[in-house]
């Protein structure tokens, strides 16, 4: 019987489980990640302008909008339904990091500055690029979660193939060492000697005893009649 030491010991990893989910499930959590991702996506979109120019063509706004619109799928279809890391984490990602990351505005308000100024080519070009863009960027966040899935099947399968040869190989052992052993074990004369067969027949009172015969051969009790 385990001591109470013990039991508080192997209730404590799931107590503080229980009240760790309990904590992420509030919606103060909810808002400190949406907050802190919020923090780092704007971070990323700035850091990202930085380092691309965009004197001629907005090329930073839309590698920005490409890369939320991949990214954003995985998040809600892979991490979310598959990996099932929280929701409030998921959420945390999506509408934080990868809102703040992304931007509509930019792109409508870039959109507006090439038409202004006569550019139209880059306006048709730019209008173009980011909805066709974003649309081929969500559908290769979709077939990215496709790929993880299949491998991920693959490696279940392989893993139950593998657990069912290793049985098979158990069950094969085991058949060869009840074999060698029944091989091993010393055989019994199957055929009873003469001694085993006349104890195992009972003897029948007056079959196996001769009749009483007189001098000329007749029976006892001929001769008394």
């Amino acid at each position: 019987m385990s001591s109470p030491r013990e039991q508080s010991q192997g209730t404590a990893p799931d107590h503080a489980s229980t009240t760790r989910q309990q904590v992420m499930a509030t919606p103060a959590f909810l808002y400190a990640i949406v907050l802190a991702m919020g923090a780092i996506g704007a971070t990323l979109r700035y850091l990202i302008e930085l380092a691309i120019p965009t004197e001629t063509f907005p090329v930073g706004t839309l590698l920005i909008n490409l890369i939320g619109c991949y990214i954003i799928y995985i998040v809600y279809q892979w991490f979310d339904r598959r990996v099932h890391i929280p929701h409030s984490i998921a959420r945390g990602i999506g509408v934080g990091l990868v809102g703040a990351f992304t931007t509509l505005s930019a792109f409508c308000t870039e959109s507006l500055a090439l038409l202004q100024t006569g550019e139209y080519l880059m306006f048709a070009l730019y209008v173009s690029a980011t909805v066709f863009g974003t649309f081929v960027a969500s559908l290769a966040g979709w077939a990215t979660c496709s790929l993880l899935a299949y491998r991920k099947l693959k490696q279940l399968q392989r893993r139950r193939m593998q657990h069912h040869l290793e049985m098979q190989r158990a069950a094969q052992s085991e058949s060869a060492h009840q074999t060698l052993v029944n091989a091993s074990a010393p055989k019994s004369n199957s055929k009873p000697t003469a001694e085993a067969k006349s104890a195992k027949e009972p003897e029948l009172p007056g079959l196996n005893e001769p009749d009483a015969k007189n001098e000329s051969g007749t029976p006892s009790e001929w001769r008394r009649s």
